[in-house]
């Protein structure tokens, strides 16, 4: 019994040598993030400006897949000269999109592309109080861009990435600030 229970310490201490500990902190591999977008429509050649929500899955340190939902609006005025022959107006182009996309990480910077189902709304309302429905409907909407990752105190993390992304109707220029909840 006392060679048994010799044999059982050695060999519990023999693993406590060779064992490695855990973490009591687990790896932070999904997150939620949300804000505000600005840019330039090249179309439209107006400023757009909007709003996105992600959420986000690490694969491992280099890798991570993302879905995102977007809002963007670019707003245009008009003169009756260059559109219609009546008193100008306001052009709005409205873009909703959902997208699926990967990241590539080299530390704190990363690249991002991404492919989604986008709606696009334009309209133009005139100052006379006239509204024209412009053209309406789905399409592919895609985004690609480069972005850094700046770590908080709080394990959360705040995202800059600039980019472009948009639909055949209209393509921008985009930069995203966003906030990482982890």
């Amino acid at each position: 019994m006392k060679i048994f229970t010799s044999g059982i310490l050695l060999l519990l201490l023999g693993s406590s040598l060779t064992a490695s500990a855990q973490s009591l902190v687990p790896e932070k591999r999904s997150s939620f993030g949300i804000g505000p977008s600005i840019g330039y429509d090249y179309k439209l050649q107006g400023f757009s400006y909007g709003a996105n929500m992600m959420y986000e899955y690490r694969i491992n340190s280099h890798w991570a897949a993302f879905a995102a939902l977007n809002y963007e609006q670019t707003i245009k005025n008009i003169n009756h000269a260059a559109y219609f022959n009546t008193v100008g107006g306001q052009w709005y182009h409205h873009v909703a999109s959902a997208n699926l996309g990967m990241r590539y990480y080299f530390d704190k910077f990363y690249m991002s592309g991404s492919l989604g189902l986008g709606y696009d709304n334009k309209k133009i309302t005139l100052n006379d109080g006239w509204k024209i429905n412009d053209v309406n409907g789905f399409g592919l909407h895609r985004s690609f861009g480069f972005g850094y990752q700046f770590d908080l105190r709080n394990q959360g993390a705040l995202e800059v990435e600039v980019g472009v992304s948009g639909t055949n109707a209209s393509m921008k220029s985009m930069a995203t600030f966003r906030y990482l909840f982890r």
